[in-house]
């Protein structure tokens, strides 16, 4: 099933889901919020335990404060427990979303595995086996 969710792109398989930034222009903006709100609400009411995250190209920044937050209060109530992040056009970008989704792990004792892919076919390999 695809679903577009703002400036966010779904694809639910099962208990998987894939979410796709295609046009990531600001990570400030408040659509860009509206879509990570979106994310982690379907992630809840599906049960989704397996995410690939795809950033397409994103424009430059870090994840802002608020949305931190939103996930550290709703991620630990949720199935989820392996994230795919594909790499995107900007390697700051990558591990600044690597360290925070750590960060999550660790400091709420949540058991979420996550790794980078250089593509979608070997995220998928990975969430399979």
């Amino acid at each position: 099933m695809e679903v577009q969710a703002g400036v966010m792109q779904l694809e639910i398989e099962g208990k998987r889901l894939i979410a796709s930034w295609p046009t990531l222009e600001s990570v400030n903006s408040p659509e860009f919020f509206r879509s990570f709100v979106s994310l982690f609400v379907t992630i809840r009411e599906r049960h989704i335990s397996e995410l690939i995250l795809d950033s397409g190209q994103p424009q430059g920044g870090t994840v802002s404060e608020p949305i931190i937050n939103f996930g550290l209060k709703v991620a630990p109530f949720t199935a989820l427990k392996r994230v795919a992040l594909l790499e995107s056009t900007d390697f700051h970008w990558d591990n600044n979303l690597l360290q925070i989704l750590c960060y999550l792990s660790t400091s709420m004792d949540f058991p979420l595995e996550v790794k980078l892919f250089p593509s979608r076919s070997l995220a998928l390999e990975w969430l399979i086996t």
